[in-house]
């Protein structure tokens, strides 16, 4: 997950610079998420991050990786749903190298 996340939120580039300045990192994270990932000792900028913010938002959805991936990405239009696709292709490939 936390690759699949991370390859289409910045390409895994862990100096990556979102738009507005909002997020940044390898998966995009908001300082939104800073004492979360402190309390777990867990950088920021990390795959690690990734997954633990996932895992947490999996479980606020009851399971729903749609919706997790929803919350996760920030996504508010119906237009953008793509990008859930997308992650969730890119998790199928990953899962078919190995």
């Amino acid at each position: 997950d936390g690759l699949s996340l991370g390859s289409t939120e910045t390409g895994l580039d862990y100096f990556k610079k979102h738009p507005g300045g909002f997020a940044e990192g390898i998966c995009g994270v908001t300082d939104h998420w800073d004492d979360f990932l402190e309390e777990k000792n867990i950088k920021k900028n990390s795959l690690a991050a990734c997954i633990e913010i996932y895992k947490f938002l999996l479980e606020k959805h009851d399971g729903n990786k749609r919706k997790a991936i929803i919350d996760y990405k920030g996504i508010k239009s119906k237009q953008n749903l793509w990008i859930v696709d997308k992650v969730l292709d890119t998790k199928k490939q990953i899962k078919a190298v190995k």
